[in-house]
């Protein structure tokens, strides 16, 4: 796009800091990156969020499970209601939606959005150690324009203006990162950020005008959003207080009152061409939940010194996790059982006023969340009624699932008897019920309980978050290479993952699908771990030989590698098992085991039993040294010493040395398991059980996109000169100002560590699935089919920008390409190729937009991440089928251009079939002919080909000779109620000049036709009733001012014709001035269908619906039969 989506590099200038002070310790919980604080959605939002950043697709493994309930049909617009079940596998801190577990009720769509540091438009946000933090956002300050500043300034300047403004950043108050927003609605889905200009930027480059509403009269807040479609639809999103999901995080027992807008729900549609719109009304859901909290702690450790500037000591950056975890979570500030409460103000839908039309969405209390204030409510009820009468009705039934363990905090809002976290609400049926008679049609829903879900208040889950069974977690703290007593195992167990997830729906007819689930795998691969190796050791053995009161043993190494690769451990027991009790043994004030360099005798590295103290009296203790003090290339030995007591056969004191380096090693780990669920089959059975179709899944070539991480690491030598500020452009290249550091000795350097309790915060993202499989195959009683996926892309690689990172990491996000569909091979049963479709895409990548930087306040200084965000334009090029048959082989290919900068539309379409003659369709829209200030730009509806010209190219020409041409001509006068309407038809064939085919003469204020003109001269009229919404009279050979006249009426009262005096246009018939007409009258039951038709010679057809409003019979006027209609459920 030339002027919409420039493709190039915009050399920025960023100013960041990475050390600025020389106060090397703070409190261990200083660490206040809004990052990584609570932003709570409900789960009607993160379903609806999910569905956007993960298409439902092979891709994923998850299969579209979906039952429409009612579709509004009115002016113009259609909305879908419709329940959607989300079969990716639950977590265990999941919520139910207000329509049950992974379920959600699809009803117009919403905005909502994942917090990147703190909120866009500036608010006020509760950080546990702080309290209030009023935050300047990313919106608000427009971006990280004022950094630009500083590249004017000095070094010393700019230090001091730096140095508070990364300060802002780590603490959240300032807000340096684009939020990240979805949006769904009337089958539109699409990704946004805001720019430095306070411009919406489309992250999948579209057709969408988006406009906020920024207020900042009581607090800083986007209050609504309106975003049109490209066809002219404009949908609104919050603008009503119960339209607005917030949220807060509180402790347990405080009334929540910094609410933040988390999510803006669907309130109004309005449609330009008709003056038609839809509105939605909600009540608000207010209620509160617990979980355990998402902590994140930091602890720092010194290599050279003893707890220096308020770090712990360690020996080595390497085992530090290691010597320090166990220590660390049993310190009762750390304690692992921390929970917090999530406030929730929910909007729930209560009605979608359409006209004459209302839906009711009634509730009731539900008990697995527990209430601010009012009861939280489930929806149990839809009621569809025309004028108040109802048309359909459908119920939702519930109950609950149950934990069979206890949760690990009872004492939840002071109130131990509290079951909200035990439970989960559960849809177990739908029923459509007449509104007539009563009677029902009922959809039942199955899920797997084999095992129970445990409570959401529980360690057992898997590092995705989801069940693992292992319910006797000591925490969420995961092991790294030591074992402690308090870690968590998050590994994934297969059977548990499937805990409550739907496995079977009966239909009404007593037919029913069953879904069976894998968990997730990544396939056979090879990969590399870091860990301890052994390279030797040596111990003493626990007998004495000769009933010796000693012994000592030795052995030789090689300190191959780097020194500070390598440790000693040496693990020191006292026999407490045949001496009488611990200390039994007396002291000990030998040597327990010595590195001794053999040329000088110089013992490098000793401990002795002496120093043991009460620890070995307990039975046993662990000592681990770093080796960094050794020479590489030496060879060293090492003693290890026994002690016993005269007369006993055993040693008192034994120890045993192992020389253990850290290294990187290679494995190859078949079916590795991922969290998460993906279908592995799906059958179809008649009511009596039999199968009648099953298709089957195969996943092949996944791609693990992100693997949580519990713990980020990294070193600091300020030796080295490695911390100070400098300046990069927009691509990550560094500029020329000068360190500005202070030096400090080997003694301050030290190691961090980032600790998570669950899984990595910094996957929330525009990422979409956390695996994607490149192929799949579906395979059937009929044969198979196999889908090929474009792998997934990240934005970095992609677009080969790659930023500058330490630490936290940039954003994980997904390029438009990723996932898409690239072929398709389809195979009969006895595997012969019958047919191939390929695709394939272009991605362009607009010009640098918003940048961002995450800085985090840590103990020895501001690590920080620099990136960038643009947005990608996909386009479909081309698309080629192969069809084979008989042994020939029949291709047709579809390519697309895309050549006008003012739209993301395709403006020429080439189809070439097997003859290669080239069948070419040219399309112009309204910006490509029209001004800006043309009616159908103004109101956005550019997606109307006004324009369409057919050529064809025969194969070896270079000639394209036009077969045909079409011209709609589109106006806004009274003659159509001054909306912007279509006018006139245009068509052409050959190279003929354009002659008007068809003239719309005359519309009523919601645009529908009244008058139209044939070429032939004939000219047809409509009349239109039921609140406009239906013709109740064609006739041909009049118009419409004569159906007035003949009616006794005004033209005006004609537009405005009332279904109660239908019965008068039969009059129209024997009218002396309608001789000529053709009269054809309809009836209908509003929102049912028509009930009658009376064609021009006056016979008259009769439509009878059943009880649920299906269509059963067509009768003559004579009661006969005509056609019959009984309905079944596809497959």
């Amino acid at each position: 796009m030339k002027n919409r989506f420039k493709i190039g590099r915009n050399q920025s200038i960023i100013i960041f800091v990475l050390l600025l002070t020389t106060t090397l310790g703070v409190a261990q919980n200083d660490f206040e990156n809004p990052d990584l604080l609570l932003k709570p959605q409900t789960p009607e939002t993160a379903y609806l969020g999910k569905y956007i950043s993960l298409p439902i697709s092979l891709n994923t493994g998850t299969p579209q499970i979906s039952i429409p309930i009612y579709t509004i049909e009115y002016g113009g617009m259609k909305v879908p209601i419709t329940l959607s079940y989300d079969a990716s596998g639950i977590k265990v801190e999941d919520l139910a939606s207000n329509v049950g577990l992974k379920w959600s009720l699809n009803v117009g769509g919403s905005v909502s959005r994942i917090v990147k540091g703190t909120y866009d438009e500036g608010n006020h946000y509760a950080v546990p150690q702080n309290g209030i933090v009023e935050t300047r956002g990313y919106y608000q300050n427009y971006g990280l324009k004022d950094l630009s500043a500083l590249k004017s300034l000095s070094p010393i300047q700019a230090g001091q203006t730096i140095g508070p403004f990364s300060q802002d950043v780590a603490t959240g108050q300032l807000d340096t990162q684009p939020d990240l927003f979805s949006f769904s609605g009337l089958g539109n889905l699409g990704k946004f950020f805001f720019d430095e200009n306070r411009t919406p930027i489309l992250h999948d480059a579209n057709d969408y005008k988006i406009r906020e509403t920024y207020t900042t009269s009581v607090r800083p807040r986007f209050t609504k959003w309106t975003i049109t479609g490209s066809n002219g639809l404009k949908m609104t999103y919050g603008n009503q207080e119960n339209a607005i999901e917030k949220s807060c995080t509180t402790n347990f027992g405080v009334n929540p009152t910094n609410w933040q807008d988390n999510a803006w729900y669907m309130s109004r549609i309005d449609n330009p061409a008709t003056n038609r719109s839809i509105s939605f009304e909600y009540i608000e859901n207010t209620y509160r939940s617990a979980i355990v909290s998402s902590r994140t702690f930091q602890f720092c450790f010194t290599y050279n010194g003893s707890g220096a500037s308020g770090c712990a000591y360690g020996e080595n950056p390497i085992n530090a996790y290691d010597q320090a975890m166990e220590q660390f979570i049993n310190t009762s500030s750390n304690e692992a059982r921390v929970t917090t409460q999530l406030n929730y103000r929910s909007p729930v839908i209560k009605k979608i006023i359409a006209g004459d039309t209302e839906i009711l969405f009634n509730t009731s209390n539900r008990t697995d969340v527990f209430n601010i204030g009012a009861t939280p409510q489930k929806i149990d009820e839809i009621i569809v009624t025309h004028k108040g009468n109802c048309v359909k009705r459908f119920k939702l039934n519930h109950s609950y699932f149950v934990s069979g363990t206890e949760p690990i905090e009872t004492n939840i809002y002071g109130d131990t008897t509290d079951p909200s976290s035990k439970r989960r609400l559960k849809l177990v049926s739908l029923d459509e019920i007449s509104c007539t008679t009563g009677e029902k049609k009922t959809h039942e829903f199955f899920y797997d309980e084999t095992n129970a879900l445990p409570p959401r208040l529980s360690f057992a889950k898997d590092k995705w978050g989801y069940y693992n069974g292992e319910n006797n977690n000591g925490s969420l703290y995961p092991e790294k290479n030591e074992p402690f007593s308090k870690s968590g195992d998050r590994k994934v167990y297969p059977e548990y993952t499937k805990a409550g997830t739907l496995n079977k729906i009966v239909y009404p007819t007593k037919g029913s699908v069953m879904f069976d689930y894998e968990v997730h795998k990544n396939d056979t691969r090879t990969f590399t771990r870091e860990g301890w190796v052994i390279q030797t050791g040596r111990d003493t053995g626990s007998g004495t030989p000769d009933g010796e009161t000693s012994i000592v043993k030795e052995t030789n190494f090689v300190m191959t590698g780097s020194p500070s690769k390598y440790r000693v451990r040496a693990s020191l027991t006292e026999n407490t098992w045949e001496y009488s009790s611990p200390g039994s043994c007396g002291a000990s004030t030998g040597p327990a085991f010595q590195i001794i360099d053999p040329v000088t005798n110089q013992v490098k590295i000793g401990y002795g039993y002496s120093t043991v103290g009460n620890a070995i009296n307990n039975g046993r203790e662990t000592y681990i040294k770093s080796l960094e003090n050794l020479t590489q290339g030496k060879t060293y030995k090492i003693k290890v010493y026994g002690y016993g007591v005269s007369g006993k056969a055993s040693l008192c004191y034994m120890s045993s040395v192992k020389i253990e380096k850290f290294e990187t090693i290679p494995a190859v780990e078949s079916d590795y398991y991922v969290g998460g669920l993906r279908v592995k089959q799906v059958n179809f059975l008649d009511a009596d059980g039999s199968i009648l179709k099953s298709n089957r899944y195969e996943y092949d070539k996944a791609t693990l996109l992100f693997n949580p991480k519990f713990q980020y690491h990294f070193d600091y030598d300020i030796s080295r000169d490695l911390f100070g500020w400098r300046y990069y452009d927009a691509f990550g290249n560094e500029g020329a100002l000068a360190d500005a550091i202070t030096e400090f000795k080997r003694f301050y350097s030290s190691g961090k560590f980032f600790l998570f309790s669950t899984s990595d915060p910094f996957t929330l993202d525009f990422a979409g699935s956390h695996i994607a499989y490149n192929k799949v195959t579906e395979i059937t009683g009929e044969g198979k089919t196999q889908y090929n996926y474009q792998p997934p892309q990240t934005y970095s690689t992609a677009s080969g920008y790659q930023g500058f990172e330490i630490f936290p990491p940039k954003p994980l996000i997904q390029t438009s390409l990723a996932g898409k569909l690239l072929s398709e091979h389809y195979y009969s049963e006895d595997n012969t190729l019958l047919k191939q479709k390929f695709y394939n895409y272009t991605i362009t990548f607009g010009d640098f937009i918003s940048r961002g930087i995450q800085i985090s306040n840590v103990i020895l200084g501001l690590p920080m991440t620099h990136y960038q965000l643009r947005p990608d334009w996909v386009r479909l090029e081309s698309e080629t089928t192969k069809d084979y048959f008989k042994g020939k082989e029949v291709n047709t290919t579809a390519q697309y251009f895309y050549e006008s900068n003012k739209h993301y539309m395709p403006t020429k379409t080439v189809l070439i079939e097997s003859g290669n003659d080239e069948r070419i369709t040219k399309s112009q829209y309204p910006p490509d002919l029209f001004a800006t200030s043309h009616v159908l730009n103004q109101q956005y509806r550019i997606n109307i080909p006004i324009k369409t010209e057919n050529y064809l190219k025969k194969e070896g020409s270079s000639t394209e000779i036009l077969q045909s041409a079409r011209l709609l001509n589109y106006s806004a006068t009274p003659s159509t109620s001054n909306l912007a309407l279509q006018t006139s038809v245009e068509t052409s064939k050959a190279n003929t000049p354009l002659e008007e085919r068809i003239r719309y003469e005359k519309y009523d204020s919601n645009g529908n036709l009244l008058q139209h003109k044939r070429n032939n001269g004939v000219t047809t009229s409509y009349i239109w009733s039921y609140d406009r919404m239906y013709p109740v009279a064609k006739i041909e050979n009049a118009t419409f001012t004569q159906l007035a006249d003949a009616l006794g009426i005004t033209a005006s009262d004609l537009q405005n014709f009332n279904e109660t005096s239908i019965s008068s246009l039969e009059n129209l018939r024997n009218h002396q001035d309608l001789k000529d007409a053709m009269i054809t009258t309809y009836t209908y039951d509003p929102l049912v269908g028509m009930t009658s038709l009376t064609d021009p010679k006056g016979y008259i057809t009769y439509y009878i619906y059943d009880d649920f409003n299906q269509l059963k019979e067509v009768r003559d006027v004579n009661n006969n039969l005509i056609t019959e209609y009984k309905y079944y459920y596809k497959n």
